[in-house]
């Protein structure tokens, strides 16, 4: 099968799995992400990586009001009353565009989408999860004991060496907000791509700022935003930390060759030191 005969046939099949879930508009590919999201009209189809763990997500995110601040994305049955189909899950599509600046509001994103979830228990599959970025959570917090190939395992024990006990309680976050905030001039802000974390507060700003300066050339100073935080250096500390460990981990699943890991290891390496924190 060359590969515009495989490319028709795959539209076919997203266009039947749009109609599930009550769309009959062609589905467009949307940039981003691993090249298998597409958008259909107002709705967004999705891969599920974890069918558990999309089920729970989407029952849970059913039940959650945006608020006045925030917009978040409502999950969305199929005709046949289910939450997924044929691997695929659906969501609200929100307007909007991110941008690459705006620092002070997406921090303020990341307090309204916290506080939208401050009073719902940790989920279950939180715990269930085991792919990359959260085996590499769990090491930078000590739950995990792991060892890595040398050339990581460097950078990991010099970050590990800055690293203090802190006082904390978990919150359901946003895991990866960074990327995931549009901005609409009626409609306002809005959070997409919902994946939900359990860790403090804060951890949510600290992720955003690692990324910001690393991959969006963000300027050092939108660490004056979060300064006067608890732990914001600590919390720092960990953020950098994750996003290095996350890439021996995407190594040890080929998903990323071991260069480019290497090379965007050193990139959130290097943030945490020009922000004089190791």
């Amino acid at each position: 099968m060359d590969v515009r005969t495989f490319d028709i046939l795959y539209l076919m099949i997203m266009k039947e799995i749009a109609r599930l879930f009550g769309s009959d508009v062609e589905p467009i590919l949307l940039k981003g992400g691993r090249g298998n999201t597409y958008r259909s009209d107002k709705i967004v189809l999705k891969p599920s990586n974890n069918l558990t763990e999309s089920e729970e997500v989407s029952e849970l995110i059913s039940k959650i009001s945006s608020s006045d601040k925030l917009r978040i994305p409502k999950s969305i049955k199929s005709i046949n009353g289910n939450w997924i189909e044929d691997g695929y899950v659906a969501w609200e599509f929100l307007t909007g565009k991110d941008l690459n600046d705006n620092y002070k509001e997406k921090l303020r994103a990341c307090d309204w989408f916290s506080d939208i979830f401050e009073n719902i228990e940790k989920p279950n599959f939180i715990e269930n999860r085991n792919d990359a970025w959260s085996v590499a959570d769990r090491v930078t917090w000590g739950e995990k004991e792991k060892e890595y190939m040398p050339e990581f395992q460097e950078m990991i024990d010099q970050v590990q060496k800055s690293l203090i006990p802190i006082e904390h309680s978990g919150q359901i976050i946003h895991g990866d907000i960074s990327g995931n905030i549009v901005f609409d001039i009626k409609e306002g802000l809005g959070v997409i791509d919902i994946t939900l974390g359990w860790r403090p507060k804060d951890y949510a700003k600290a992720l955003l700022i690692i990324d910001a300066i690393t991959w969006e050339g963000a300027d050092l100073s939108i660490y004056n935003h979060v300064k006067d935080l608890p732990n914001i250096r600590q919390l720092l500390l960990r953020a950098g930390l994750r996003r290095i460990i996350e890439n021996p981990e995407h190594t040890e699943r080929s998903w990323k060759d071991k260069e480019r890991a290497s090379r965007d290891a050193t990139k959130s390496f290097q943030t945490l030191k020009l922000l004089n924190l190791i």
